[in-house]
């Protein structure tokens, strides 16, 4: 996964969303916060949001494969 995709995709998410979207494990130290905590837009819980990742915690995300939206993957699902 690109990290241009991953702002995009993940945008206003917390660290625990993210992890179980893209089953990997970010700590703490690897992501970059909002400076006030937030409504997460996945889980609605107020967490620290993830602004991004640092630089050399983002090699992770390169073993993600891109996850398409969830309309393409049922689309998918209904044909096979």
């Amino acid at each position: 996964m690109k990290y241009k995709d991953f702002k995009k995709e993940f945008h206003g998410y917390c660290r625990r969303c993210i992890n179980e979207r893209l089953g990997i494990h970010y700590v703490h130290k690897d992501c970059e916060y909002w400076e006030f905590p937030e409504t997460c837009v996945k889980c609605g819980e107020v967490k620290n949001i993830v602004v991004g990742i640092r630089f050399f915690s983002r090699m992770k995300m390169w073993k993600v494969k891109d996850l398409q939206p969830q309309e393409k993957q049922n689309k998918n699902a209904r044909k096979s």
